[in-house]
């Protein structure tokens, strides 16, 4: 006589049991909710948890569906065939949920429209014609400490519900969560085909709702909260997020897209430090990143105006500096995030915003000077002036030039052609002629100290450089304080310029 079978597969419980418990035992209550939340109608979900005593909690879960459990042979058949796993806006795909949570179950019964169950002492399972009139009720004795019952009120209170489902909790009801943001995006999803209901991965446009997070915030799945993200807020994929077989993980690739969605959606409400986050990292250097996101990053991590290092123009980097910009280097920001600071020009190159002038050198482009001639009598004192006051300072004669280069990024720049001999030329196409027919001569001794102090280094920030311009201020000082030759004074060309400016000037230093 041939022993018949019992079938192909046994399931260990207590194995299955394990596999819950790593998620925490307060996720059997989110797993039954979401299990309530997507039945069709569904208007209203109580859950009760209590501890009992020794080891164990009471748990109820009823919801008020009209139809109630579809098929009753689900709430104990593992990977039975889902009728969610078409739909990318139910959460339910391998009919796993209900099993997960009679793992852990000492007795249990499903009552619903089509009839009861129940699980009891000893692995008996009975069925009964005793209905209901609408929706489902799940009550069981379930393996929970008093510390795990807590843990699922506390899990409860994050919980987002459906718009229109009211939610309770031992009386209590959830509240409804006000967004903070809302964006569309593509993200990978699955949704079982048509004809052989084999789950597959797709992309499919869907609403992620943005929450401020009480802490570290978390990805959820239409409401459930799946897996710790970090970062300052809470995002709820309004589809089937492709979790991993235990359901608390997703692959680094999701997550990405997730978080350039929620980045270029929220950039807005990040300070500064905020854009240093790791997460802001991920978000910014994927390729979803939005170029307004990007440039946010940027201006929010390393100020207005931040450059990137130009190793072609190293005195580009210093000069950025010196006008209080920081200068971005190639560690600081990741590769993808370069690739999207470049796209969005959120931080162009030091040598393209504070170009060092070239106009002396070897192949350098000639300078648009204006003819002595044309000089204005404001241009002639302030030319004179420098004049005066290099001889007196460094004993260097000067050929001064006046330019105009309105699309240069310079006010004056300076040439050492000998040990006692240097180019000097003011750009009037920066200054502006009002700066030599009124001048503020502060403003003008002060442009030319900077220029005369690069006779002896070119660097903004050495100190040798440094040590050149206050060498000139203190010679200056000296000179002016000669009264003994007054005639001699370098300063009396754009003095007798300024006139009544020197007052005011000298009150403003």
């Amino acid at each position: 006589m041939k022993r018949r079978g019992t079938g192909w597969f046994e399931v260990d419980r207590a194995g299955l049991a394990r596999l819950t418990a790593r998620r925490g035992r307060e996720f059997v209550l989110a797993e039954l909710v979401q299990n309530a939340w997507d039945e069709p109608g569904v208007s209203r979900v109580d859950a009760t948890v209590e501890y009992v005593g020794r080891g164990i909690a009471r748990l109820v879960v009823e919801d008020d569906a009209p139809d109630g459990f579809a098929d009753l042979t689900h709430a104990y058949r593992l990977f039975a065939e889902s009728k969610k796993k078409g739909d990318p806006s139910k959460r339910g795909r391998f009919n796993l949920g209900e099993k997960l949570v009679l793992a852990l179950c000492r007795t249990a019964t499903v009552e619903s429209t089509r009839g009861t169950i129940t699980f009891g002492t000893g692995g008996v399972r009975r069925a009964t014609r005793r209905k209901r009139a609408v929706g489902t009720r799940f009550s069981a004795e379930i393996r929970m400490s008093r510390d795990d019952v807590a843990a699922a009120d506390r899990l409860f209170a994050r919980l987002i519900p459906p718009d229109g489902i009211v939610t309770t909790l031992n009386g209590r009801t959830l509240p409804d969560r006000p967004r903070d943001a809302d964006v569309r995006a593509r993200l990978t999803t699955e949704i079982a085909g048509p004809e052989d209901g084999v789950l597959r991965r797709t992309k499919r446009e869907a609403t992620i709702n943005i929450y401020a997070a009480p802490g570290d915030g978390w990805l959820y799945e239409l409401g459930i909260p799946v897996v710790e993200i970090g970062g300052p807020f809470d995002v709820d994929v309004r589809q089937r997020v492709p979790l991993n077989m235990e359901r608390d993980n997703v692959t680094p690739a999701y997550l990405r897209d997730v978080r350039a969605a929620v980045f270029n959606a929220a950039h807005g409400m990040i300070d500064g430090d905020g854009m240093a986050d790791p997460w802001v990292t991920d978000a910014s250097g994927a390729p979803g990143a939005s170029p307004d996101a990007v440039r946010a990053m940027v201006a929010g991590r390393f100020g207005a105006g931040a450059v990137a290092y130009d190793p072609s123009d190293p005195q580009a980097n210093k000069s950025a500096v010196a006008n209080g910009v920081q200068v971005i280097h190639g560690r600081t920001l990741t590769k993808e995030q370069w690739a999207n600071v470049r796209d969005a020009g959120a931080a162009p190159p030091a040598g393209r915003v504070y170009p060092t002038p070239k106009p002396y050198s070897e192949g350098g482009t000639p300078e648009a000077l204006i003819p002595r001639d044309d000089w204005t009598a404001g241009m002639r004192a302030v030319a004179e002036t420098a004049e005066r006051i290099a001889m007196a300072t460094l004993g260097v004669r000067v050929d001064v030039r006046i330019c105009r280069e309105r699309h240069a990024n310079f006010s004056a720049n300076y040439a050492r052609v000998g040990e006692f001999s240097g180019d000097l030329c003011f750009n009037v196409g920066r200054l502006g002629r009002k700066w030599f027919d009124e001048p503020d001569p502060v403003k003008v001794v002060d442009l030319i100290i900077h220029e005369l102090g690069h006779h002896v280094e070119g660097d903004h920030l050495s100190k040798r450089y440094y040590g050149a311009l206050t060498s000139i201020g203190g010679r200056l000082a000296v000179v002016a304080a000669l009264d003994r030759y007054p005639e001699s004074n370098p300063l009396t060309p754009v003095l007798e310029m300024a006139g009544s400016n020197v007052a005011s000037a000298m009150r403003v230093a």
